[in-house]
C-alpha cells in the first residue's frame, strides 16, 4: 500500500493558528477606504526610507566638504521632522484602520 503524498490538514492543540476560526474581523476598516490606508502607509514607508538614506549621505558629504555645523543642524532637524510626520501618519492610518474609517 502506497502513502500518501501529502498528509491532511488537522488542526494541531498547540498550533498557533489552530482557532483560525475565531479570528476578529472588527480590525478591517468597514468602509471601502482600505486602498486610501495603504496608500497612506506606503508613502510614509518611502518618506522614512527617503530621509533616512538622504540623512546618511548628506551627512557624509557635508563631513567631507567640510559644511559649517549649521547646516548639520538643518539635516538633523529635517530628518526628525520626517520620521515624526511619517508617525503621525502611520498611527493616524493605523487608528482609523482600528475603528472601522471614521
Amino acid at each position: 500500500m502506497t502513502r500518501a503524498r501529502y498528509k491532511r490538514a488537522v488542526p494541531r492543540k498547540n498550533c498557533r493558528r489552530a482557532n483560525a476560526g475565531t479570528q476578529r474581523t472588527d480590525l478591517k476598516p468597514a468602509s471601502g477606504d482600505t486602498g486610501r490606508l495603504w496608500r497612506q502607509a506606503r508613502l510614509a514607508a518611502i518618506v522614512v526610507l527617503a530621509a533616512a538614506v538622504s540623512w546618511v549621505f548628506l551627512s557624509w558629504l557635508g563631513g567631507k566638504l567640510e559644511w559649517p555645523y549649521r547646516y548639520a543642524f538643518l539635516l538633523d532637524f529635517s530628518a526628525l521632522a520626517a520620521f515624526l510626520w511619517a508617525i503621525i501618519v502611520v498611527g493616524s492610518a493605523w487608528r482609523k484602520a482600528r475603528t472601522g474609517g471614521s
